[in-house]
């Protein structure tokens, strides 16, 4: 299936779309459109979607408390990172069970897998959501002063 007939699934609740390459904006748009109960969304490494899709899609569907988009080039932005929640410290978690002993072995993220790493959940897709909005606002009004827009990673209002 596509996600343009994904999309059309009146329940569609949890979508994964993993590694797709081919995943571009326009299918995250049509996703925005369609999607009226989405709650999990995950888009980690689909290289090819911005920050501006995946904004119009958090602004469109509500109802959305997860979205993973660890290893999407455009989430290595400043600014975005600081609502990700954090990497789990331990990756892999094995109970091996000898007369009564329980042993755990632990692997930890290595850094590229933690700056990588970008997973919004609860409050979090709420405060990005809201700092997107003011990145927006602060666009348009340098538009309307004919003013060069510059990103920050803070959401401070005072950037003219």
């Amino acid at each position: 299936m596509t996600i343009i007939e994904l999309a059309g699934l009146k329940n569609l609740r949890r979508l994964s779309v993993v590694r797709i390459q081919k995943l571009t904006d326009n299918a995250i748009f049509f996703l925005a459109e369609r999607t009226t109960v989405l709650e999990h969304l995950d888009l980690s490494y689909c290289d090819r979607i911005s920050l501006d899709a995946v904004f119009l899609l958090l602004r469109k569907v509500e109802s959305l408390q997860h979205l993973s988009v660890t290893g999407v080039p455009s989430f290595r932005r400043k600014g975005v990172e600081r609502f990700s929640d954090p990497p789990p410290s331990v990756r892999f978690l094995l109970f091996f069970v000898v007369t009564l002993i329980q042993s755990v072995i632990r692997k930890n993220y290595d850094e590229g897998q933690r700056a990588a790493f970008r997973v919004y959940g609860g409050d979090n897709i709420r405060l990005l959501r809201k700092f997107l909005d003011k990145e927006e606002k602060r666009r348009r009004d340098a538009e309307a002063q004919s003013l060069p827009f510059v990103p920050r990673s803070d959401d401070k209002m005072d950037l003219y």
